[in-house]
């Protein structure tokens, strides 16, 4: 271990308390959030055709996982995108020259 001062000891002392304690309550803030999604797509509050629920989510990744199908949907979903991206790129330069 290094030679540091008491007070910059002290100093990074706190500041790695503070840095635990910041990842707690991110961790607390994520865990409840999905808690309360979870909860309300369970009573239906909020419409889960268009935003499921965080165990149905994680079971279909799981199964996905588990059929090695999960990285050809990954796969695909990041060929969409970048189809798109050139899409968007492409009709920018043409609306853009145009104008």
């Amino acid at each position: 271990m290094k030679n540091y001062s008491t007070e910059h000891s002290y100093f990074l002392k706190q500041r790695k308390k503070e840095k635990r304690l910041v990842f707690f309550f991110q961790c607390f803030i994520a865990i409840s959030l999905l808690c309360i999604w979870e909860f309300l797509a369970k009573t239906n509050h909020i419409n889960t055709f268009l935003y499921s629920c965080p165990s149905k989510m994680i079971s279909t990744i799981y199964n996905l996982f588990l059929s090695q199908n999960l990285l050809h949907h990954i796969g695909i979903t990041l060929m969409e995108l970048l189809v798109s991206c050139v899409i968007s790129f492409a009709l920018a330069m043409i609306i853009s020259t145009i104008l």
